[in-house]
C-alpha cells in the first residue's frame, strides 16, 4: 500500500510542476550556471570534475555536490533549461516520497495504537507528504534551477532523518551493529547535505528534535546510552562549541556581510521576526500575489516599534515557543511540538543574525514539512473517529494547493511576461522592476514598441525604490553608451555617490567587470576617464576593505583596466589586493601570474607560481599551472610565443 501511495504522490507532484518545465533560466541561474565557464565541461573525467568542484560562487564551501549535479546536466543536454528543471522536479518527487516514509515512521511513534492499522498510518503520511510536496512556496526550489542546491541538500537531510529513526529502532531491538552503521550513514548524509548547501548542518538539530520529542529523550535518561551520547556530542555539541569559540575570536565573520546591506544585525533579526510569520501564512494559506521571486519590498524594522508590527511579531514567537516547551515538558501534542520546532529550527542559519538577504521562499523547503506535519496531526486529533471528515478536509485543502501551484508554475520564468506580473504583484520591489527593465533590454529589437523607453522607466523606478543599489543606474548608463546618446550628468553623479557611499554589493562588482570588458573590447562608448571614475568611486568606499570576495572582484577589475592601459605597476598592486581579500577563490592568483607573464615580470611570476601550486590541494588547476609553467620557461629562455 505504501508503494502505491508513493506512486500516486509522484503523479500528482509531477502534474503540479509540469506546467513550468518549459520556463527559462532565471536571475541567479545565469551567474551560477549559464555564464559559469568552469561548469561547462565536455566529459566527466576526474580532471573535469575537479574544475567543477571549485566552480561554485555561492556559500563558504562552494557547494560542490550541487555544482557536480549541474555539470552532469550540462554534459548530457547542454544549457537547455528544460532538462535542468526536469532534474529538479525528479529530486522534489523523490524528496516527497522520503517525506512520506518519514511521516510513516513518525506517526507510528505518535500513535502506537495505529500499529495494526496500516491504512491509517499510510493515509496520515500521504496527506502530510502531499501538503508539503504541493506547497506553492516550494516552487522556487523546483523551477528556479539554481535552488537545486536547496532541494539536493534537503534530500540528504531527509535520508539522514530516516536513517536515524531506523538506527534508534534497531538499537531498541538490540541490533547494535545495524544501529551503529546507520548512525555512520547519518554522518555521511550530513556531510553530503552540507556540501550541497551549508544549512544541511541543521540535520543534526532536526535529529535531536526527533530524539527528545518523538523518542522522548530515552537515549539520555533514565539510563544514558553511550553510543547516542557520543553521536550527539560529536555532531551537535562539538560543532556548536567550535562555532561559538570561533565567533568569540573572530566575530567579523558574522558582521562582514553587513557591508552589503543598509541595515545592521539588530535590524535584520527584528525584521526576520515579522518575515517568519509571512512564511507561515504563505505555507498555510498561499496566494500568488504574495509569493514571488523577489521580496526586497519587505520593510526593514528600525526598532521594536518601527513598524509597530515588530513587537507583536516577537511577542507572538515568544508565546508560541514557550507554549511548545510547556507542551513538551507535559508530554502533550508531541506531533505539534515536533512540527513547530522543525520549522523554527530550519531558520536558525538563514533567518537569524547572519547577513543574508531578508527573505527567500526556498528557505522554507524543510521547514514547510514541519508546518504540513503539524496541520495534518491537529486535524487527525480532531477527527479521531470519523475518518471521512479528515479525508474530505485534507483532499479539499490539497486540491486548493494544487490549483495555486499549477497557476504559479504556468506563469513562471516566461521572460518579460513573468517579470511584469512579478512587478504588478510587488510594486514596491526594486528587484522586480529592475528585472522588467532587464527583460525589455533582452528583446531582439529594443527599438520596437517603445521598448527602450519602457526599459528606462523600469530602471528609473527601481533606482528610486532602492537608493542604496546602483544596478539600475549601471543599466541606464549602459543603455546610453550603446545608444551613443549623451549621458545624463546627474545619473553619473548619483552612480558615483552610490558606489562610494552605499553598501558594497556583489552585483556592483559584476557591473564593473562588465564595463571594463566593454571598454577593452570597444563594444560600448565608455571612455577612459569615465571608466577610471567608476572604479575609483568603488575603491573609495570605506566598506570595501571588509567586503571579502566582492572587494577582490573590484580590485581585479581595476587591475584588468590598468593593465589594458599599460600601467603595470599599479595593475600589479591591484592584483595583489585581489588575492589578499579572499582566501577561497584561487582565480585571482591565476590572474596575478598571467598579468606578470604578460608584462614579462619573471621575478613576480616565479614568486607566485609555487605559492599557487601549494594552494592547489586537489589538483583542480593542474592544467593552468602547467600552461603558466611552460610560458614562464619560454620567457626565461629568451623565447616568445
Amino acid at each position: 500500500m505504501k508503494w502505491t501511495a508513493s506512486f500516486l504522490l509522484s503523479l500528482i507532484i509531477a502534474f503540479a510542476f509540469y506546467w513550468g518545465l518549459d520556463s527559462k533560466f532565471q536571475f541567479d541561474d545565469y551567474a551560477n550556471i549559464v555564464k559559469n565557464d568552469q561548469l561547462h565541461i565536455t566529459d566527466t573525467t576526474a580532471d573535469s570534475l575537479k574544475s567543477v568542484i571549485f566552480s561554485g560562487h555561492s556559500g563558504t564551501l562552494m557547494r560542490p555536490i550541487s555544482m557536480i549535479s549541474f555539470s552532469f546536466n550540462y554534459v548530457s543536454t547542454g544549457l537547455d533549461p528544460f532538462y535542468f528543471k526536469v532534474t529538479n522536479l525528479a529530486i522534489h518527487i523523490v524528496n516527497t516520497i522520503l517525506v512520506f516514509f518519514l511521516s510513516c515512521l513518525l506517526v507510528s511513534r505518535l500513535f502506537p495504537h495505529w500499529l495494526n492499522h496500516d491504512k491509517r498510518i499510510t493515509q496520515f503520511a500521504f496527506f502530510a507528504a502531499l501538503v508539503w510536496g504541493l506547497s506553492p512556496i516550494n516552487l522556487t526550489s523546483v523551477l528556479y534551477v539554481v535552488q537545486r542546491m536547496t532541494s539536493l541538500s534537503a534530500f540528504f537531510v531527509f535520508v539522514g532523518m530516516l536513517s536515524y529513526i531506523h538506527a534508534r529502532q534497531f538499537y531498541d531491538k538490540e541490533s547494535y551493529l545495524k544501529s551503529y552503521l546507520l548512525l555512520i550513514g547519518v554522518v555521511f548524509a550530513g556531510l553530503l547535505s552540507v556540501l550541497s548547501k551549508e544549512n544541511g548542518l541543521l540535520l543534526f538539530v532536526y535529529i535531536f528534535l526527533i530524539e527528545i520529542v518523538i523518542f522522548k529523550g530515552k537515549s539520555f535518561y533514565p539510563v544514558v546510552n553511550k553510543p547516542f551520547l557520543v553521536f550527539f556530542s560529536l555532531t551537535l555539541l562539538l560543532p556548536a562549541v567550535l562555532v561559538l569559540v570561533y565567533t568569540l575570536i573572530n566575530p567579523s565573520w558574522i558582521f562582514q556581510g553587513y557591508v552589503s546591506t543598509n541595515y545592521g544585525p539588530a535590524g535584520r533579526v527584528l525584521t526576520e521576526a515579522r518575515v517568519l510569520w509571512s512564511y507561515i501564512s504563505w505555507i498555510i494559506l498561499p496566494n500568488n500575489y504574495s509569493l514571488g521571486l523577489f521580496h526586497d519590498d519587505i520593510l526593514i524594522s528600525k526598532g521594536w516599534l518601527e513598524p509597530l508590527s515588530t513587537i507583536f511579531a516577537v511577542i507572538a514567537h515568544v508565546t508560541v515557543i514557550a507554549g511548545m516547551i510547556f507542551l513538551w515538558l507535559r508530554n502533550k501534542l508531541p506531533g505539534l511540538v515536533f512540527g513547530v520546532a522543525l520549522f523554527y529550527s530550519s531558520h536558525l542559519i538563514e533567518s537569524t543574525v547572519i547577513a543574508l538577504e531578508i527573505a527567500h521562499e526556498h528557505r522554507n523547503y524543510v521547514g514547510a514539512f514541519g508546518i504540513a506535519f503539524s496541520l495534518v496531526y491537529l486535524l487527525c486529533l480532531v477527527d479521531q473517529k470519523k475518518r471521512i471528515i479528515f479525508t474530505v478536509a485534507m483532499s479539499l485543502y490539497c486540491l486548493f494547493l494544487l490549483l495555486i501551484t499549477v497557476q504559479r508554475a504556468s506563469g513562471w520564468g516566461q521572460g518579460l511576461e513573468s517579470a511584469l506580473i512579478e512587478a504588478e504583484h510587488h510594486p514596491e520591489s526594486a528587484a522586480a522592476h529592475y528585472e522588467v527593465g532587464r527583460q525589455y533590454t533582452a528583446l531582439p529589437d529594443l527599438s520596437e514598441g517603445n521598448f527602450s523607453e519602457k526599459a528606462k522607466q523600469s530602471f528609473k523606478l527601481a533606482s528610486s525604490l532602492d537608493k542604496g543599489r546602483a544596478d539600475a543606474l549601471f543599466a541606464l548608463f549602459m543603455m546610453s553608451l550603446r545608444e551613443q546618446s549623451s549621458v545624463d550628468p546627474l545619473l553619473l553623479e548619483e552612480l558615483h555617490a552610490r558606489l562610494q557611499n552605499g553598501p558594497v554589493y556583489a552585483s556592483h562588482a559584476s557591473w564593473l567587470k562588465t564595463f571594463v570588458a566593454c571598454y577593452k573590447e570597444q563594444t560600448c562608448a565608455i571612455n577612459q576617464e569615465q571608466m577610471m571614475g567608476l572604479l575609483q568611486s568603488a575603491l573609495n568606499n570605506p566598506s570595501v576593505v571588509n567586503a571579502g570576495l566582492t572587494a577582490s572582484v573590484i580590485f581585479s577589475a581595476t587591475a584588468d583596466f590598468l593593465a589594458h592601459s599599460g600601467n603595470y605597476e599599479n595593475a600589479l598592486e591591484m592584483a595583489k589586493h585581489a588575492v589578499q581579500h579572499t582566501k577561497r577563490n584561487q582565480i585571482f592568483i591565476i590572474d596575478l601570474i598571467n598579468l606578470s607573464l604578460h608584462f614579462r615580470d619573471l621575478e613576480t611570476a616565479k614568486k607566485w607560481l609555487p605559492i599557487f601550486e601549494e594552494k592547489d590541494y586537489f589538483g583542480a588547476y593542474k592544467s593552468d599551472i602547467r600552461r603558466m609553467r611552460d610560458r614562464l620557461n619560454e620567457l626565461s629562455s629568451g623565447g616568445d610565443i
